[in-house]
């Protein structure tokens, strides 16, 4: 079975290739070395699907302190059979158990309406590191 360190390698690959891009300035798997709860949905030994929340995924450094729901990301052929409904049940599972705010943010139009569908509200539009726009939500239900 892979390691902890070889899932994470993965884990930052999918994010760089099926998400952030990989020109973005930060690397995925900084961020998600900071994670505090980790998520991964496997076939065999192959990491399909990944998500997290940790407390420095802001993509202005506002709120950093703040849980935040990052990373959430599945490999294209395995999209729109539920791993991603899976991996945010247990995102936000993990995140009502602790105190404070649920925070994430997005710049993808199908993710804003998960959101705004599922007890988010929007809070403010900002720039994320890479300078392009991006949405900041708030869970409130």
């Amino acid at each position: 079975s892979a390691s902890h360190e070889d899932i994470i390698t993965r884990a930052a690959e999918l994010v760089s290739k099926y998400s952030w891009g990989i020109d973005y300035p930060v690397k995925p798997i900084d961020e998600i070395r900071e994670a505090e709860y980790l998520i991964g949905a496997f076939k065999n030994d192959q990491l399909i699907g990944f998500g997290s929340v940790g407390r420095a995924f802001s993509p202005d450094g506002t709120d950093d302190s703040e849980l935040w729901l990052a990373h959430a990301v599945i490999v294209p052929e395995y999209r729109r059979i539920g791993i991603f409904n899976k991996i945010y049940e247990m995102q936000m599972s993990y995140a009502k158990s602790r105190s404070g705010r649920i925070l994430s943010c997005t710049d993808n139009p199908i993710v804003e309406k998960f959101f705004l569908a599922n007890g988010w509200k929007k809070i403010r539009d900002t720039k994320d590191e890479a300078g392009e726009p991006s949405t900041v939500f708030e869970f409130v239900k």
